[in-house]
């Protein structure tokens, strides 16, 4: 699901303070290394989660609350004394279900006014935060072997729900890069199916057979949204756990 611009909406209101990012804060934890352009500080004390105001604070209207699960589906966890199903990232939270180990859903806020370049991609770890409630390496460690071979074996990739591109915006590419980043956590991991998830639309790469169907729709969306007047939106997106049994299998009926 996404929110953005309306007809006739003013400009972009103030940041609200929720989501302000004071320069004289610490280094938040990405940092080059070689080829691994990004890793991941795991402090979590700082990190502001989705914020339901940020379409406007000031008009009830356009404020977007956080998805509510039915009692008992989402896993609850202990953070700073308190229990809570929200995983706190930088400007988006994860609720994971308890029974399947992976995302109910990632809802986050972009300003794509503040969209940055990706300054390379990180890898991907566990929230220590989740302990045993997500679903990681365990699942997904073969993936390079499989997709350099036969893909039948393991069709699934390590797909972001809120993806890193929408995640890398900021006051500074170095403030966006950090926050892009936080996007490689398993609670925000869910098993795509590889020909949907893997490419580019506008380019071809080295054994890319996939569709692109997702990445395509996914940036077709962000243009659509970086040419509204008002570039703020929420974005959220979630895996689907009980879809009808498919008619095709690899491209041709049953």
């Amino acid at each position: 699901g996404l929110a953005g611009d309306r007809p006739g909406a003013p400009a972009a209101p103030p940041r609200p303070a929720a989501i302000s990012t004071d320069a004289s804060q610490p280094d938040y934890g990405v940092y080059p290394i070689g080829d691994e352009a990004l890793t991941i500080k795991k402090d979590y004390a700082k990190r502001n989660g989705f914020d339901p105001r940020f379409l406007d604070a000031s008009d009830a209207d356009l404020h977007v609350p956080l998805p509510t699960p039915h009692a008992g589906l989402a896993a609850t966890f202990t953070i700073d004394g308190e229990k809570t199903a929200e995983l706190r990232y930088w400007n988006f939270s994860v609720m994971l279900d308890a029974k399947r180990k992976l995302a109910l859903f990632a809802a986050a806020h972009v300003d794509f006014s503040q969209k940055r370049k990706q300054s390379g991609d990180a890898k991907w770890i566990n929230d220590k935060r989740a302990k045993k409630a997500q679903t990681g390496a365990e699942f997904y460690k073969e993936q390079t072997t499989f997709e350099a071979t036969n893909r039948t074996s393991n069709p699934f990739d390590q797909g972001h729900l809120h993806m890193q591109a929408h995640a890398t915006w900021g006051p500074s590419s170095d403030r966006a890069n950090v926050f892009g980043a936080d996007t490689f956590h398993y609670p925000n991991c869910a098993p795509q199916y590889y020909q949907y998830n893997q490419g580019h639309p506008d380019k071809h790469e080295p054994g890319d057979k996939g569709t692109k169907l997702w990445r395509g729709l996914e940036d077709f969306i962000a243009a659509r949204i970086a040419g509204a007047q008002n570039k703020r939106c929420i974005i959220i997106t979630g895996p689907i756990f009980a879809a009808p049994k498919s008619a095709m299998v690899h491209g041709r009926p049953q």
